[in-house]
C-alpha cells in the first residue's frame, strides 16, 4: 500500500509483510483478512476526527451485523458479548464462567477482550478498518453530551444504546470521576494487590476488589444505566468498550509508574488462562500493552506526563488485628474504639462482604471520634467524617462467592489522633432512576434480610 503521493510507507511495508504472521493468530471463521500488525493508538472518542470515528462506526456495525446473522459466529457482536455477558458459557477447558472480576485477574481479562475486539474491528473491511483502534472515554471530564461523549448520543449511530439513562435528572447526575483520585491514590499506589485485587482460591473463593474497580468501575457501570448495570447485559452496550479501554489505561499509567526491565509486572498467579476469543493469552500475555503477540499489542495517545515519577512495587512489613464491634447490623457496623501509635499506613480490611445477585450497594467508611454517633448524623453531618467507599457490584452469575473489601483510611486516622472508631453503612444502588424511591425502599430491604460482611480488621504498614 503507498501513501497519496504513491510511495510505499514504511507503515505499510510493515503492515503487508506481517499479514502472514498474525492471520494464524486469528481463530477459522474470522474471514480472509487478517487483523493488521501496525501497533493501533487508542485515542480518545472526543479526539477521533471524523473520519476515525466514521470508520469505528462502519467496524463495529459489521460485527453487530455478523452477530444478528449467526450468534455462534466468533467475529460476531453476540459472541464477543456473551464472552463478558453469559456465566453459564462453558469455555474450552470445561470450566464454566464469563468476565472476572473481584481478583487481579480483572485487569488482565478486561484487557484481553477489548484487545481481541480490537482485531476484529480492524479486520472488519480493510483497508477502510485497517486503522481502527477503540476509543476511550475519557469520564474524569466533563462529557461533551449530556452524559456521555456526543458519539454515544446520536441516535442514527450503531453506537447509540437505549438501555442508558440518557437525561440528566437529579437522579441521574452527569457522570465524572475525580481525577486526583485516579492519579494519587490509584496509579501512585505500590501495592500491586491493593490496586488490582487479591488472587482467587482454586475454588474461586476469596479475592477482594482493587481500588479501580471497588470505586469508578462499579460505580460508574450502574450509573451509565440499566444494561450497563447488570453483568449479565454489559458489554450489549458499545458504551462498554470505550469505557473499559479508560479502564485499561488507568492500569497502563499504573504500569508505568511501577514495572520496568528490574522490576516486572507482578502477576500472583501469571500463568493463569484468560478464555477470550480471537485472543486467548495467559496473565503474562497481558503484562504490558505494547508487547502482546502480534496483532493484540496497541499504545495509547495520551499525556502520561502527570503522572509521578517511577515508583518501584513495595512490599512493606505489616501487621493485622481485628476489631470488635459494639454495634452490629446487616446495614451498619460500628466498632469499638481504637488506639494506634505513630505514623503509619492503614487499611481497613472488610472481609466476606456479600456480593447479592440482583442488588448493586455502597459500603461506606465513616473514621470519627468514639464519642460520635454516627447513626444519629444526617448524611451531609456524616460528610465530615468518610474516610473511603465502596461500591459492590450485583453478581449474577459471580454471586455464589462473598469477597473482601479494602478502605484506606491512613489520611482519616491521621487526622483523628491516637484514638477512634470505624463504622461502616450500606445502602442500595438501584440500576436505573425508573420509579426510583420504590426501587431503592425494595432494594434496601433486601440488603436489610442478611449480613453484607464478616469481621473487620485494621491492618498498619
Amino acid at each position: 500500500m503507498r501513501d497519496d503521493n504513491g510511495r510505499l510507507t514504511r507503515r505499510n511495508l510493515l503492515r503487508t509483510t506481517c499479514q502472514a504472521g498474525v492471520a494464524a493468530l486469528l481463530p477459522v471463521g474470522l474471514g480472509s483478512t487478517p487483523a493488521f500488525a501496525a501497533m493501533p493508538q487508542r485515542k480518545n472518542i472526543d479526539d477521533l476526527t471524523p473520519t476515525e470515528l466514521d470508520n469505528y462506526k462502519h467496524a463495529f456495525k459489521i460485527i453487530v451485523q455478523r452477530g444478528l446473522a449467526s450468534a455462534t459466529a466468533k467475529d460476531g457482536y453476540v459472541w464477543q458479548a456473551a464472552l463478558h455477558n453469559d456465566f453459564e458459557r462453558v469455555r474450552p477447558d470445561g470450566s464454566i464462567g464469563a468476565c472476572e472480576h473481584r481478583s487481579e485477574l480483572f485487569f488482565p481479562w478486561h484487557r484481553a477482550h477489548l484487545a481481541g475486539f480490537e482485531a476484529l474491528l480492524r479486520a472488519a473491511d480493510p483497508p477502510r478498518t485497517a486503522d481502527v483502534s477503540l476509543p476511550f472515554w475519557d469520564w474524569t471530564k466533563p462529557a461533551s453530551g449530556m452524559r456521555f461523549p456526543t458519539a454515544f448520543e446520536d441516535r442514527t449511530s450503531p453506537l447509540f444504546h437505549d438501555g442508558r439513562a440518557h437525561a440528566v435528572t437529579p437522579l441521574t447526575r452527569r457522570i465524572q470521576w475525580d481525577a486526583d483520585e485516579i492519579r494519587i491514590k490509584m496509579v501512585q499506589e505500590t501495592d500491586w494487590l491493593l490496586f488490582a485485587g487479591e488472587p482467587l482460591a482454586p475454588d474461586g473463593s476469596g479475592g477482594s476488589y482493587g481500588w479501580v474497580e471497588k470505586g469508578p468501575h462499579n460505580t460508574i457501570h450502574g450509573d451509565i444505566g440499566p444494561t450497563m448495570g447488570n453483568p449479565e447485559s454489559a458489554s450489549r452496550d458499545p458504551i462498554y468498550w470505550s469505557f473499559h479501554a479508560y479502564i485499561d489505561l488507568i492500569w497502563a499509567r499504573w504500569q508505568r509508574v511501577h514495572t520496568s526491565a528490574t522490576s516486572p509486572q507482578p502477576f500472583t498467579t501469571p500463568n493463569t488462562k484468560i478464555w477470550v476469543e480471537p485472543f486467548t493469552p495467559v496473565m503474562a500475555d497481558t503484562a504490558q500493552t505494547a508487547t502482546m503477540p502480534a496483532g493484540f499489542a496497541y499504545g495509547y495517545q495520551y499525556d502520561f506526563s502527570i503522572d509521578a515519577p517511577a515508583v518501584p512495587v513495595a512490599s512493606a512489613a505489616r501487621t493485622q488485628r481485628d476489631l470488635e464491634s459494639v454495634q452490629a447490623g446487616p446495614r451498619m457496623t460500628t466498632t469499638r474504639a481504637v488506639r494506634v501509635a505513630g505514623e503509619k499506613r492503614r487499611i481497613l480490611r472488610v472481609r466476606d462482604v456479600a456480593v447479592l445477585p440482583d442488588t448493586t450497594y455502597a459500603i461506606r467508611a465513616y473514621v470519627h471520634p468514639p464519642a460520635v454517633n454516627i447513626s444519629t448524623l444526617g448524611e451531609q453531618e456524616r460528610q465530615r467524617y468518610l474516610a473511603d467507599s465502596a461500591t459492590v457490584w450485583k453478581g449474577h452469575g459471580h454471586a455464589h462467592h462473598p469477597t473482601n473489601v479494602n478502605f484506606d483510611i491512613t489520611n482519616a486516622v491521621t487526622a483523628l489522633g491516637n484514638e477512634f472508631t470505624v463504622t461502616l453503612i450500606s445502602d442500595a444502588k438501584p440500576a436505573s432512576d425508573s420509579q426510583f424511591e420504590s426501587a431503592r425502599a425494595s432494594a434496601n430491604e433486601r440488603i436489610a434480610q442478611r449480613p453484607l460482611w464478616g469481621t473487620l480488621s485494621l491492618e498498619e504498614r
